[in-house]
């Protein structure tokens, strides 16, 4: 780490310039998981009234994407050990099940067809393995920060990224979807996302 005049190494490890920004950062990712989380209960409750399955699995989404920066933000809050596996291994499995859920979602409601429960169970378990795959590798080597950092954030990235644009294309290829301004600005806004 380069040491500059005026700045300072916290208990993490991480430098900061002595501004309030990692702080002002961390409560812009705390409001976002409060509004995910709240989404996510908006959509159960849309779930019980209307019985989509489409609902419950953009719920699961949320609730996902909740976890993961409720897990991204934790290290702020109480002092973990710096680079604590666990974190890690949940932090990356909420955010791979939170883009699979939400594109689960989608393919259910364009499709209107659901998948059979045994692939869905396989698909939860194959991102398992992959967030514990992810996590792990590089995780002994102290010099290993790049290859972590594109592992754990890189790669994370860009499967929201590819998830996202796969979305957008459903809804803008979807028949029943090509004439409602609702689809449409969903379509764009996930792909303006990814």
């Amino acid at each position: 780490i380069v040491r500059r005049p005026g700045w300072a190494v916290t208990p993490r490890g991480d430098v900061t310039d002595g501004s309030s920004w990692q702080s002002i950062a961390m409560m812009l990712v705390a409001a976002h998981a409060v509004v995910a989380a709240s989404v996510a209960y908006l959509l159960v409750r849309f779930h019980r009234t209307f019985a989509r399955a489409y609902l419950l699995h953009w719920a699961f989404a949320f609730t996902a994407l909740a976890a993961r920066l409720f897990l991204e933000f934790l290290p702020d809050l109480v002092p973990l050990p710096h680079g604590w596996l666990p974190r890690w291994i949940v932090q990356l499995a909420a955010g791979y099940l939170s883009v699979f859920w939400l594109l689960l979602g989608t393919y259910e409601v364009t499709t209107g067809r659901p998948i059979a429960a045994a692939l869905h169970r396989r698909m939860v378990i194959a991102i398992g393995g992959t967030a514990l795959l992810t996590a792990v590798l590089f995780s002994w080597d102290p010099g290993a920060l790049y290859q972590r950092l594109a592992l754990r954030v890189g790669f994370r990235h860009l499967i929201e990224a590819l998830a996202l644009g796969a979305a957008c294309l459903l809804l803008v290829r979807a028949a029943p979807f090509r004439h409602g301004f609702g689809p449409r600005v969903l379509g764009i806004a996930l792909g303006a996302a990814a």
